[in-house]
């Protein structure tokens, strides 16, 4: 009987468990300034991911090329023409409804000092979106503007223009100038510019490093340690004055005249790397070729794949906007965003030691104290960290509720005891008269008692020693869910089916929906500052006032009807307005638990309370 009752509140219990703990990560005052990029302390898969393929709107779902233009529209290149994108609705521009572009394939965007618009293409030759008009320049008047890889505008205003095989072209007040490797390129195949302070063009090619000289001549760069002819696929100048190239062999990076194999090269997923991109927080993006992203910054790489949520590991384009968001162009996975969200997620791939949360607190050092099926972990500045399991002396793996009284003891309780944890010494304590030790809920009294909801009732634990307060069998053979101890001595007692129970004076009396109660299942209880009762349940949540209930309901503002937890604000004691105008701060049935980044008042309860307005 007990092992299938310990089976129902198991899973009673996963029900109110989250597959990943969300802390709030900023407060109104300063939430605008968090989200203008992404916060470089997060890890990457604690960002929000939207993905957009054509079942979205998305014409086709190869994106080649990025680029938010100074209209704040996001432009794409697919393999089926141009895309404007506002966030909302994409409008496609191609063969069939733009006369102007000669080819859908559209390799490269860049946008110049004007504003206008650069769309180079694979088999069309060369356009431009000026004031909402396109113009083309078409291969039949300039035939070596077939396979545009790169286009860049130096500081004069001029474009450059990189081809696949026909070199290089430079367009200047309207006439264009071809260069090739008669003209001292490396390779007619160019696919990445930079201009640097001195306004020296680099090119990147297929078999290395040119650069233009004052007198307009291109020669071969040689550094310190002698000429590089890697395979330079993408270029980007990095912050910390380092010129990086991404290869088809790795990345590399040329800083005081010399070239260097990076040691990122060690931990990348892939060495094929298409393209690089320095966000505002100065981390460099490398897209690779089958194996998603990667992040670097100040020596330490962190990767992103499909494993992590990518529809696609093969990274065409990488741009970020203007307000922090990186945009991410894939092969035939579309398109995706990676952004802020106000909620952080910290799962096993952040290190939680299982997705599966039943309790969580914080300590006295301002640490969060999280409870799972394998042990209980400590966040400590961002860091998780697996403090306790059996191995290291608790009774069981499944830490079910836990607490940190007054004293600074630790309380754990398992399913299978509890557990007193202080300056490096853990006790732990079983209830020899019961056949079930599963613990589920503590509370701690600054007398020293400790209340404990065990799968059998309510238990009262001090000085080593359980005493049984109330038996579920006294409450019609229920679960009791919640208890609450009032001012005036009454003991309030919450069941998950039989409504709510009062003990006081060896008395008993119970309230139900024939009372007035909301729900029969009560999920949660707390007594306000001038003694009124309010009690969450699985129909909203009830206030009970000189012994006359009020109820409220989704249809008066709740945004669930489902009340786990229920916190008086500190900011705001008087909330009898409640059900006329609620103003209650509750915890709603949800796959997740929420806790506030600042909180504003200490518990000593074993579940977290969190603030929803």
């Amino acid at each position: 009987m007990i092992a299938s009752l310990k089976m129902k509140r198991k899973k009673a219990e996963k029900r109110r468990c989250f597959l990943s703990i969300i802390l709030f990560g900023c407060v109104l005052v300063s939430m605008f300034s968090h989200l203008l990029a992404l916060d470089p302390h997060k890890a990457i898969t604690q960002y929000k991911l939207d993905i957009w393929q054509t079942e979205r709107g998305l014409e086709q779902n190869t994106v080649l090329s990025i680029w938010q233009a100074n209209d704040n529209y996001i432009w794409l290149g697919t393999m089926n023409g141009l895309v404007r994108f506002d966030g909302v609705r994409f409008k496609t521009f191609n063969t069939n409804n733009t006369k102007q572009l000669h080819d859908n394939i559209i390799r490269i965007i860049h946008e110049d000092r004007e504003g206008n618009l650069w769309i180079g293409t694979e088999k069309g030759g060369l356009s431009c979106l000026k004031d909402g008009v396109f113009k083309s320049y078409s291969l039949e008047k300039e035939p070596k503007l077939k396979d545009i890889q790169a286009i860049f505008e130096d500081r004069e205003g001029t474009l450059w223009i990189g081809t696949l095989d026909n070199g290089l072209v430079r367009f200047k007040k309207g006439k264009f100038i071809h260069y090739t490797e008669a003209n001292g390129l490396l390779s007619n195949r160019v696919r990445a510019f930079y201009e640097d302070k001195d306004g020296t063009l680099w090119i990147g090619t297929s078999k290395g490093l040119s650069i233009q000289e004052s007198s307009g001549k291109f020669i071969p760069y040689t550094g310190k340690n002698g000429p590089f002819n890697k395979y330079i696929i993408s270029m980007c100048k990095t912050k910390d004055g380092k010129l990086c190239f991404g290869c088809d062999t790795g990345l590399y990076y040329l800083k005081d005249e010399t070239f260097t194999y990076d040691r990122s090269n060690e931990y990348l997923p892939n060495l094929k790397i298409k393209c690089l991109y320095e966000d505002s927080h100065h981390n460099l993006w490398v897209g690779t070729e089958g194996d998603g992203l990667a992040r670097i910054k100040n020596g330490r790489i962190e990767t992103f794949s499909s494993v992590d949520g990518l529809a696609s590991g093969y990274i065409f384009s990488i741009h970020e906007d203007n307000e922090g968001n990186i945009w991410i162009g894939t092969h035939k996975g579309g398109l995706h965003r990676l952004s802020n969200m106000l909620f952080t997620p910290y799962t096993t791939r952040q290190g939680l030691s299982h997705d599966s949360v039943y309790c969580i607190t914080d300590d006295r050092e301002g640490n969060i104290l999280i409870g799972t099926e394998n042990g209980l972990n400590r966040l400590k500045n961002g860091k998780l960290s697996l403090e306790w399991t059996k191995k290291k002396g608790l009774l069981s793996n499944n830490v079910t509720a836990v607490i940190e009284d007054s004293n600074g003891y630790l309380w754990i309780g398992t399913d299978a005891g509890l557990s007193r944890y202080k300056d490096e010494k853990l006790e732990s304590f079983v209830d020899p008269d019961v056949d079930s030790n599963y613990i589920y809920r503590l509370w701690k009294e600054e007398n020293g008692v400790t209340w404990i909801l065990t799968l059998n009732g309510l238990k009262r634990f001090y000085n080593g020693k359980f005493t049984e307060v109330i038996n579920r069998r006294e409450v019609s053979n229920n679960y009791i869910a919640s208890f609450c101890k009032g001012r005036d001595g009454s003991l309030w007692i919450g069941t998950h089916g039989k409504g709510l129970y009062r003990l006081k004076d060896k008395k008993r009396i119970a309230y139900t929906t024939r009372e007035g109660l909301l729900h029969n299942a009560v999920e949660s209880i707390y007594e306000d500052n001038k003694g009124r009762l309010y009690i969450g349940t699985r129909g909203g949540l009830s206030l009970m006032s000189n012994g006359k209930f009020k109820n409220c309901t989704t249809q008066n503002g709740l945004i669930d009807s489902y009340i786990y937890f229920i916190v008086e604000d500190k900011m705001k004691p008087d909330i009898s307005g409640c059900l006329a105008e609620p103003e209650y701060h509750v915890l709603k049935k949800r796959n997740c638990l929420n806790l506030p980044k600042e909180r504003s008042r200490k518990s000593n309860r074993s579940y977290s309370m969190s603030r929803m307005e």
